[in-house]
């Protein structure tokens, strides 16, 4: 459940210019997150769906400019994705992304199951964030996805 995770203050999570939220923000500040971080477009009906059915997610504003945010998606007892680790690029190089990594890293200990899978798609460099946080190349495998034909 999105909201079943405890409220944190901002001064747990970084920089105390920011209120940081566990809930949903408006589709379009999502989308332009995205855009603005080099994420790319989604429709409009595609991203409202996908923030709905997110198990966890993690935002801060600067006063009404989202300008970071991360979520995990997933069937809530074997498979989990951490998925939109996004920061404005302007507010990059201060932490931020670590805070969302340790917000989605404490939410992860708290409600996934130990025989839990939990991915991620990691672009270089920030995978040696992700390394911080416990996650690993898996040897032997590569990432993949679907493309609809």
């Amino acid at each position: 459940d999105l909201h079943s995770f405890p409220t944190r203050r901002s001064s747990d999570l970084g920089n105390s210019q920011l209120r940081w939220t566990e809930t949903i923000p408006t589709v379009q500040d999502y989308l332009d997150l995205r855009i603005a971080t080099g994420m790319g477009a989604k429709p409009k009906e595609v991203a409202e769906r996908a923030l709905a059915n997110s198990l966890y997610m993690i935002c801060a504003y600067q006063g009404q400019r989202l300008v970071c945010f991360a979520r995990i998606a997933g069937d809530g007892a074997l498979s989990y994705i951490i998925n939109s680790v996004m920061v404005a690029p302007e507010f990059q190089g201060q932490g931020l992304g670590k805070a969302l990594m340790q917000a989605i890293s404490d939410w992860l200990i708290a409600n996934a199951d130990p025989s839990a899978y939990v991915c991620l798609m990691a672009k270089e460099p920030a995978d040696r964030l992700y390394q911080k946080f416990s996650f690993q190349a898996i040897p032997g495998n590569i990432g993949m996805r679907w493309i609809k034909p």
